[in-house]
């Protein structure tokens, strides 16, 4: 019996020392269960190597990743964890950050894990407000101390927006994606420029694993197929610059648009072929120069988008979209993963694009 209650004691102890340890993380307050308008606790986590396992740190104090006032930003707090659970026990008890940022370091030694995906997706779905996930450029201390607090969270509210939007990174959440075991893209923050500013790309992992760094171009695209709402580029052709000989709106300005899209499959195993059929949702444009661009060229740009991400998908054997989902059903017993990777890297794609303008009209 006293076994039993010194077992008890040690363990009550213990229980309390984590809490403890979580107890930090909750810069702005986690007393009870986020809701409504507040949920989100409004700081921002970063993950970088630690000793055994994790280092998380925290930084900042707002709301929704609304800006908080300067002096909550205060300094980096940081405790080490052997996983991703330990750390995240408080987040589902309470009030979850409003970004968790991965370091670049980690991301390439470690890779994606599925499970930190379903359990952020918990997190998220639990709290009523999607927690942006994202990895960074370098480690998470250097991207949080280079510029935290009020500055930092608005721009990640920016930037992520598009990401954050939609829940089909998260494995087995409402209207997820079915992607390929272990395949994954997340949205990858550049470290700031003398300006300020950052740019995002993603990041492409394979069967967990880092594979490859998409563009700016690939990643908006990605984020459109995912069902987010980040504006994309589209390269239209010179000929619609107009008179003036001005260049394409690629490098003046970005198009808001949304995208819905549905694969079918054909062909032999080896060599399958897809067709995507993209329906773009975009707002009403006009070029630099005040000409409207036609249909027909926003239409080229998507689908021109369009298969340059396919084409780097296939170059690392990767799918993050699910698309092979369109393949199974077609070789019912015959399909797996491993022989789809194969699959994929020499299939056929087709991209037909319809554009949908806001109002139904170009403006």
């Amino acid at each position: 019996m006293r076994g039993d209650s010194g077992q008890r004691r040690r363990a009550r102890r213990a229980a309390a020392t984590v809490l403890a340890a979580l107890g930090l993380f909750c810069a702005g307050g986690c007393s009870g269960k986020a809701s409504g308008s507040a949920a989100g606790g409004g700081y921002i986590v970063g993950i970088d190597e630690g000793g055994g396992g994790i280092r998380v740190l925290s930084a900042g104090a707002a709301t929704g990743m609304e800006a908080a006032p300067a002096s909550a930003a205060g300094k980096l707090q940081a405790r080490s964890f052997v996983s991703l659970a330990d750390a995240a026990w408080q987040w589902e008890r309470s009030a979850p950050p409003a970004a968790i940022l991965i370091g670049e370091a980690w991301a390439r030694a470690h890779g994606m894990p599925s499970d930190w995906l379903r359990r952020i997706g918990r997190i998220s779905a639990g709290s009523g407000q999607p927690v942006a996930l994202a990895v960074v450029e370098g480690t998470a201390q250097r991207f949080l101390e280079r510029q935290g607090g009020t500055a930092l969270a608005a721009q990640l509210k920016e930037l992520l927006g598009g990401w954050a939007a939609s829940p089909s990174v998260f494995p087995g959440r409402p209207g997820a994606l079915a992607p390929a075991e272990g395949d994954s893209a997340l949205p990858f923050l550049s470290q700031a420029a003398a300006d300020g500013q950052r740019t995002v790309r993603a990041v492409l992992f394979r069967k967990r694993q880092f594979a490859a760094v998409l563009s700016q171009d690939e990643a908006a695209w990605m984020a459109c197929l995912r069902g987010g709402s980040s504006p994309l580029t589209l390269k239209l052709a010179a000929a619609e610059a107009g008179s003036r000989g001005q260049a394409s709106p690629a490098a003046d300005g970005l198009v808001p648009a949304r995208c819905r899209w549905q694969a079918d499959a054909g062909g032999g195993l080896r060599q399958p072929r897809f067709k995507l059929r993209v329906a773009l949702e975009v707002e009403p444009l006009s070029l630099p120069n005040g000409t409207m661009p036609s249909p027909d060229a926003v239409r080229s740009a998507a689908v021109q988008g369009v298969h340059g991400l396919l084409r780097q998908l296939q170059a690392h054997g990767a799918d993050p979209l699910g698309l092979g989902q369109a393949l199974r059903s077609v070789y019912r017993g015959v399909w797996n993963p491993d022989r789809w990777r194969e699959a994929w890297t020499a299939a056929e794609t087709d991209v037909e694009v319809r554009v949908n303008i806001d109002g139904g009209v170009w403006k």
